[in-house]
């Protein structure tokens, strides 16, 4: 049986837990933050949303759908809209777009 050694112990051990400090930090770095497909409408009815001439970018930053009384957030980045089916941009607009009234 071999003799464990202090100068053994520290450069194992040692290397180990430095390796686990680097790599989940590695791994962090690497992964791309995905920004939610809000325009996804695979599967929904888009007539009302043809109809409210909807679109995901917004020309004038005050009517933003985030801004509208009708837009719903929701936890993934989009949000909903009462008035058709489908995840909404925030940055979006739609000729129905009615300023969220002050609390």
């Amino acid at each position: 049986m071999e003799q464990f050694t202090r100068r053994y112990f520290l450069k194992v051990f040692g290397g180990a837990s430095a390796a686990l400090f680097v790599l989940p930090q590695v791994g962090c770095s690497s992964k791309k933050e995905e920004k939610p497909n809000c325009n996804d409408t695979t599967g929904v009815d888009t007539t009302l949303r043809q109809q409210l001439k909807y679109v995901p970018k917004s020309q004038d930053p005050q009517k933003r759908c985030e801004l509208c009384q009708f837009y719903t957030p929701m936890p993934n980045g989009c949000g909903s809209c009462q008035l058709f089916p489908g995840p909404v941009d925030p940055q979006g607009s739609c000729m129905s777009f009615a300023p969220k009234q002050p609390s």
